[in-house]
């Protein structure tokens, strides 16, 4: 499968917080803490898949890179995603599952003009890189004609932040998939 997105900058990137400064207006809040990217992304990717009696496998290519610069200034980093996966049919209506996904992420490109960069590390554009290595476990059960429930959970195997970041210690996943 080919995979073709773009997404749209429907996210707020000018969200205050904090103690109100000097003339009672609050902070602009750093890269992390904003709603969105303020710029159109492109989002291509690849999927390969492969199926035998009981076992499926696969793997995943997705990046996101971004288009420009956004209305305060910077871009958010470019980001890439790839991940495999083996499942096994145990029953009609289970299959168990493990799969292995790397993130990366580069840092912010350009800076806003209202953070200072030197007085909190969110707030610095080149402190905002980093690579994740998870390790995850699956359940699904069919429920229904067209509907399936899947379950995830995983853990970092390694991390790789290029700043002092929030670390990832656990990942779960629950999900109702309903085709038509």
């Amino acid at each position: 499968h080919v995979n073709l997105g773009i997404t749209a900058p429907t996210g707020s990137i000018d969200e205050r917080g904090g103690p109100p400064a000097v003339g009672g207006q609050r902070e602009i809040l750093p890269y992390p803490m904003q709603l969105g990217s303020g710029t159109w992304d492109l989002r291509p990717g690849l999927t390969a898949t492969g199926y035998g009696d009981r076992w499926s496998w696969g793997g995943q290519l997705l990046g996101t890179l971004r288009m420009g610069r956004n209305s305060r200034g910077y871009s958010l980093g470019d980001r890439l995603d790839v991940t495999g996966w083996t499942a096994y049919r145990a029953t009609q209506r289970l299959s168990l599952s493990g799969r292995i996904a790397i993130g990366r992420v580069t840092n912010v490109d350009g800076a806003d003009r209202d953070l200072d960069p030197h007085a909190s590390p969110p707030a610095n554009p080149t402190l905002q890189a980093g690579t994740r290595v998870d390790g995850l476990v699956g359940l699904n059960v069919l429920l229904a004609r067209g509907s399936r429930l899947g379950m995830e959970i995983g853990w970092p195997i390694a991390q790789r932040l290029s700043g002092p970041q929030l670390q990832t210690n656990v990942l779960r996943t629950l999900g109702l998939q309903l085709a038509f």
